[in-house]
């Protein structure tokens, strides 16, 4: 597989996950729907993660929405105590007894402008959203695949999507995943954390394999 293609095809694979954290609507279905056939051009299937993924698309699409979206207010939304399983990265990574909500915030959002991202990405509260966070990487694998359509070194590209990986979203996806799996009735989203979690675990991997020949570790 070219270097292009899996590119495209991590962009592919995290754009899925996120639309599926976001609130559900009837494109999310259809984007679900969609997805195997798309990911499948790029090679979906010569990886350990696409069971997983094809599991989470195929039972958001064949979830009714009304249903998915109870679901995602059961799951996401905050009711009395908070939500049942926070999709907000700083409910497990931030102390706010001592203003660690706000100070991760404030890193977050300074993480997207360094990362050339317009306010339109993470607006208020959002910002560190689970949604939010896998969007950000499918835009820097985005960035990646114009670097390497440009005929360009895509190292920097690399380096980036390493850096927010193991900063910003994999120290927290394997208790989400296990919060999610736990309370969730229906399974859409159990899925689908357990796809994220299959998929950041091989990308982090991967990333430290495409990087170690230029130095990373």
């Amino acid at each position: 597989m070219s270097l292009q293609r899996l590119a495209r095809l991590r962009e592919g694979i995290y754009r899925f996950v996120s639309a599926g954290f976001s609130y559900p609507t009837t494109e999310l279905l259809e984007v679900a729907a969609g997805t195997v056939p798309v990911l499948d051009d790029l090679g979906l299937f010569d990886y350990a993660f696409a069971l997983p993924v094809v599991e989470a698309a195929q039972t958001l699409a064949d979830t009714d929405l009304d249903d998915l979206r109870v679901a995602h207010a059961a799951l996401f939304e905050a009711g009395v105590g908070g939500a049942a399983c926070s999709p907000h990265a700083t409910t497990y990574l931030a102390d706010p007894r001592t203003g660690g909500v706000a100070r991760m915030q404030s890193e977050l959002r300074a993480a997207y402008r360094r990362l050339g991202f317009g306010d339109d990405l993470g607006p208020g509260d959002m910002v560190d959203h689970v949604a939010t966070e896998i969007e950000a990487l499918a835009r820097l694998c985005a960035a990646e695949v114009r670097t390497r359509d440009d005929g360009g070194d895509p190292a920097h590209a690399l380096y980036q999507q390493l850096d927010f990986l193991v900063i910003h979203l994999a120290p927290w996806i394997p208790v989400f995943t296990r919060q999610v799996a736990a309370v969730d009735r229906d399974r859409a989203y159990s899925a689908l954390a357990t796809a994220l979690h299959a998929f950041v675990e091989h990308d982090r991997e991967l990333l430290r394999a495409l990087l170690q020949p230029i130095g990373a570790t």
